[in-house]
């Protein structure tokens, strides 16, 4: 069974989940794997992050990408989550077509 994720309902579920607005994209690379990128909405990109998600073969590879000059972005990052695990409940659940 594959999944069907149009990246409309994908940034959509993720800017609900987590009151933040995101945009995403998708496309298929070049082995036939299809990807997804979501990113935050409305800021510069190099500043912020993307985070890369790869359907593979019995394979889900979800990378996190900081742009060119995110440091301070990252540095506020790990300052406010410093040895601390996601809360319970942090995923968000989709349905699979």
């Amino acid at each position: 069974m594959r999944m069907s994720l149009e990246p409309e309902h994908l940034e959509k579920l993720i800017t609900e989940q987590t009151g933040l607005g995101f945009e995403a994209e998708s496309g298929v690379d070049g082995d036939g794997q299809h990807w997804y990128l979501l990113r935050p909405c409305g800021l510069p990109t190099d500043q912020t992050f993307v985070v890369r998600t790869t359907l593979g073969w019995r394979r889900l590879k979800i990378e996190f990408e900081p742009g060119k000059f995110a440091a301070p972005l990252l540095a506020t990052m790990a300052k406010h989550n410093l040895g601390r695990s996601p809360p319970i409940g942090s995923f968000v659940p989709f349905p699979v077509n």
